[in-house]
C-alpha cells in the first residue's frame, strides 16, 4: 500500500506541487521530497522498509462549499438573500382560511361603457343574482365595452368597495394574464348562472 501511494504521490506531484513534501511529513517516502523524479514512478520496491509514520493534519482538508459561500458573501448580500427568500416564501403560500374569506361569484355584464379620460378604464354593469353592482375594471386595452355585454364573469364579491376617477367599483373581475400583461383574458363561464359561487 505504501509503495501505491509512492507511485501516485510522483503522478500527482505535477497537478500538486506540494503534495510530495506535505506526504513527506507523515511517511518519509522521499529523500528530497522537492526534488521528485519522475521516471521512479515506473519502478517498485523503491520504498525503505520499515517506515515510521506521524500522525499529522489531512493533506488538503476538505472545502465546505457552503461555508465558503457563506464567508465569500457580504452581510449586506446575505440579508437582501434572505429578505428575498422570506418574500417568496410569503407569496408562495396561504392558508386554507385565508382563501375561504374570499368570496367568488358569477356576474353577468348588462352593460359596459369606457370611462371618460382613462384609456384603460370600463365601467361594468354587473347583475350578481337579483343584485346589481358597478365594477371598473382596467381591461379596457383588451377588451372593448360590446365585447362583454351578455358575457356570464366571476368577480370578488366581498373586495371592499373603493372609489376609482370617481367611480364606486363594487368588486373584482377575475382575468388571466401573461408576465408582461399583454395578454389578458376575463374568465368566462357558460352553463351556470349569476349569482352562483365559484368555489
Amino acid at each position: 500500500l505504501v509503495e501505491v501511494i509512492r507511485i501516485a504521490t510522483i503522478l500527482f506531484t505535477p497537478a500538486m506541487p506540494t503534495l510530495a513534501t506535505r506526504l513527506n511529513e507523515q511517511i518519509p517516502l522521499f529523500p528530497e521530497p522537492d526534488k521528485i523524479v519522475w521516471t521512479d514512478a515506473s519502478i517498485w520496491g523503491l520504498t525503505k522498509p520499515k517506515l515510521e509514520t506521524k500522525k499529522g493534519l489531512p493533506l488538503y482538508p476538505r472545502i465546505d462549499i457552503k461555508e465558503w459561500e457563506d464567508d465569500e458573501m457580504s452581510e449586506e448580500v446575505k440579508n437582501e438573500l434572505k429578505e428575498e427568500v422570506a418574500e417568496v416564501k410569503k407569496e408562495e403560500y396561504i392558508k386554507i382560511d385565508d382563501f375561504a374569506k374570499i368570496k367568488l361569484k358569477v356576474a353577468e355584464v348588462i352593460a359596459c361603457e369606457k370611462m371618460e379620460k382613462a384609456d384603460k378604464l370600463l365601467i361594468l354593469k354587473v347583475k350578481v343574482g337579483e343584485e346589481e353592482r358597478t365594477i371598473v375594471s382596467g381591461i379596457a386595452e383588451h377588451y372593448a365595452p360590446e365585447d362583454l355585454v351578455g358575457k356570464k364573469v366571476v368577480i370578488v364579491a366581498n373586495l371592499k368597495p373603493t372609489k376609482l376617477r370617481g367611480v364606486l367599483s363594487e368588486g373584482m373581475i377575475l382575468a388571466a394574464s401573461d408576465d408582461e400583461d399583454k395578454i389578458i383574458e376575463v374568465l368566462t363561464l357558460d352553463q351556470v348562472s349569476s349569482g352562483d359561487k365559484v368555489r
